[in-house]
């Protein structure tokens, strides 16, 4: 097999490394030396240290602060700096990904204070924070194959089913099956190779298809594909 990019480490870093790779049309491999699901991230329980509003240049210049401090002015300011400016952005992105970070009655992230932080910037999940994040990232990375492959699959079996039935009944061929069929593998080709505005497009495009096939699936059939800021899923009425 052959890939474009390669990335060492199960971690929350080489699982987000991945992830970010993935975005274009790079096949993508993850080499762990152990179990996915046990790396030293997913055994990490106290949370993630960022200060959420990044217009508060006063608390991220905090934030900066204690790391060095914590380190012991060993640290590398720069990486340091780079990385409190930059920590709102990547609480966002696990957001996005599939991290349910507690929140309080508004919907806001709990923060809490942690060791070496002067303030309450820790964001976390009750006591189990690494491997939450570790869960979510795990699921997001393996989601565009696993979606991807399955609407081919069934793409493919439809088509092959409906030829099938035309060359062995007096079914008219192709019925509104194997337009439904291709379809799938239509839309599956761009989840695959991860191009967003191509997915859209391709779902968008299918769903109208199908919705004009109605006489031949029959009125209260709907196989309907849904993209929106969750994920991809399938909808199926009959």
């Amino acid at each position: 097999m052959i890939y474009d990019v390669i990335v060492v480490g199960g971690g929350i870093a080489g699982l987000m490394a991945a992830i970010e790779a993935k975005e274009g049309q790079n096949r993508v491999a993850l080499i762990t030396k152990g179990n996915l699901f046990k790396s030293n991230s997913s055994m990490a329980s106290g949370g993630i240290n960022a200060v959420l509003d990044p217009t508060n240049s006063k608390e991220i210049n905090q934030h900066i602060y204690d790391t060095f401090n914590s380190a012991k002015g060993i640290g590398n300011r720069k990486a340091i700096t780079y990385m409190c400016k930059q920590a709102s952005n990547i609480i966002n992105k696990l957001v996005e990904y599939g991290v349910d970070f507690d929140r309080d009655e508004n919907g806001k992230i709990l923060q809490r204070p942690f060791g070496g932080g002067s303030s309450n910037r820790t964001c976390y999940v009750g006591d189990k924070t690494g491997s939450a994040i570790t869960m979510a990232l795990i699921k997001k990375a393996k989601s565009k194959e696993a979606i991807g492959g399955f609407l081919l699959g069934l793409g493919i079996g439809a088509t092959a089913a409906d030829l099938v039935m035309g060359l062995t009944s007096d079914v008219k061929y192709p019925s509104g099956i194997t337009y439904a069929g291709v379809g799938l593998m239509a839309v599956s080709i761009p989840i695959l190779s991860g191009r967003k505005k191509l997915i859209e497009e391709s779902v968008d495009l299918y769903n109208q298809g199908i919705k004009e096939e109605k006489k031949t699936l029959g009125d209260n059939f709907e196989l309907n594909i849904v993209n929106n800021s969750n994920g991809f899923g399938i909808q199926i009425h009959f």
